[in-house]
């Protein structure tokens, strides 16, 4: 990824500006973001038994 589409998105304006080859860079660049704020932040308390799915 050449750069950060993401920090440039402050609305949903500029997300319809985006070419339509620029949205698989802008929803990876988003979930690393959402990666990165849950391993920093505890998140939900209650654990899921072993043998529930995650997804």
């Amino acid at each position: 990824m050449d750069m950060n589409l993401l920090q440039h998105i402050n609305n949903p304006t500029d997300l319809r500006q985006l070419d339509e080859a620029q949205l698989p860079q802008v929803a990876q660049e988003l979930r690393d973001f959402i990666i990165d704020i849950v391993a920093v932040k505890e998140g939900h308390k209650k654990r899921l038994p072993k043998n529930d799915a995650f997804f």
